[in-house]
């Protein structure tokens, strides 16, 4: 009998341990992450997500690249004008492809009976002085004021004496300055151009 009751003894204390071992889990629901990971209650993202290519390609270029698909066949050069010019002036394009918008548009010729490039400029096209190269209008985003043609973006070489003046977003006027006579801190205030030296 001491051996039974010894038995039950070792039996309840090792019920009793195996209880005080026992935790209580409370079962968690499984969260839906795609391309994440959480570790401590943050959002890790997978290590594969940061090897992704960017595809933000910033603002565009300026000047705009030539149009490769513009039928540069169908608008004939004025043998006249052998630099860019802006679509818009009948004079120098009488006719334009069917469909196409002139405004915007600057067409450069070389000489020769078709044109060798056809951009779209995204804030017009605007005329420089007679016997100069039109350009895309480079005054959207620049406070009112007058600037030297040199110190816009992509200028033609044959424009570097120019100046112009913005307003509202938009150029407004022109002036020859002459070649290397355009100051980029305008040094008086007397006169229009003040930039001109």
């Amino acid at each position: 009998m001491r051996r039974f009751v010894r038995v039950v003894t070792l039996a309840l204390v090792a019920l009793g341990a195996g209880c005080t071992f026992l935790i209580d889990f409370e079962e968690v629901a499984p969260s839906v992450v795609t391309d994440a990971a959480v570790v401590n209650d943050v959002a890790v993202r997978d290590a594969s997500a940061l090897d992704a290519p960017v595809t933000d390609t910033g603002p565009p270029a300026f000047p705009p690249p030539c149009d490769p698909g513009f039928p540069l066949a169908e608008v004939k050069c004025n043998a006249n004008f052998p630099r860019p010019n802006c679509a818009s002036n009948t004079t120098v394009f009488p006719s334009y492809p069917a469909g196409r918008m002139r405004e915007g548009d600057l067409v450069t010729c070389n000489g020769g009976p078709t044109p060798t490039c056809v951009q779209h400029c995204p804030f017009g096209c605007t005329s420089m002085p007679t016997g100069f190269p039109d350009a895309c209008d480079d005054c959207n985003g620049r406070p009112n004021g007058t600037y030297c043609v040199k110190d816009l973006r992509g200028p033609d070489g044959r424009n570097l004496g120019l100046a112009i003046d913005c307003k509202d977003g938009k150029q407004v006027a022109d002036y020859i300055c002459g070649a290397g006579k355009c100051a980029t801190t305008c040094p008086r205030t007397d006169r229009k151009p003040s930039c001109c030296i």
